[in-house]
């Protein structure tokens, strides 16, 4: 498989091609994405790994996991949601391969299935910009959250503007 990303390099956008040359799933697999991962964006895992609370955690936007494993390496338990099956199932895998805590499921960022006051830190890397209604996804962030808890958000503006604060 080849995944295609863009890479801001200074003022020119290109495409890299990243192929992966381990079978889906595998401890080697997960390694090479989140090399991928943070080699475009290594500016990431320090800001996320100060971030996360030792609570109850949800992650919108998972994708493979990369930043889904830092979090879950930190917080007492966590909650993983994408849209697309085949993000929650690959994050769901890496949790159970690397024995930590956690369940990654398929969520509608703009309607999700858990109760009022639910979590004690909220983050979003990257993903709500890209949903049909963003103010409905950042509605339903509040809503999840518990009085006190905080929330990292990430933005991509033509560069990535993160946000945190608490409820």
């Amino acid at each position: 498989m080849v995944v295609q990303r863009r890479v801001n390099n200074g003022r020119k956008i290109r495409r890299e091609s990243i192929a992966q040359s381990h079978p889906e799933g595998t401890k080697e697999f997960y390694d090479q994405m989140t090399r991928s991962r943070y080699r475009l964006q290594p500016w990431l895992p320090g800001p996320l790994r100060s971030w996360v609370p030792r609570g109850r955690v949800l992650e919108i936007g998972c994708g493979a996991g990369s930043d889904h494993s830092v979090i879950a390496s930190i917080a007492r338990d966590t909650v993983a949601v994408d849209l697309a099956e085949r993000g929650a199932r690959l994050t769901q895998t890496r949790l159970e391969l690397e024995g930590r805590p956690g369940v990654a499921q398929v969520a509608d960022a703009e309607s999700m299935p858990f109760p009022d006051e639910s979590f004690d830190g909220v983050c979003s890397f990257g993903v709500l910009h890209h949903t049909d209604h963003p103010e409905r996804g950042v509605a339903e962030m509040r809503r999840v959250m518990r009085p006190g808890a905080t929330f990292m958000m990430a933005l991509a503006l033509g560069w990535y503007v993160i946000v945190t604060g608490c409820r």
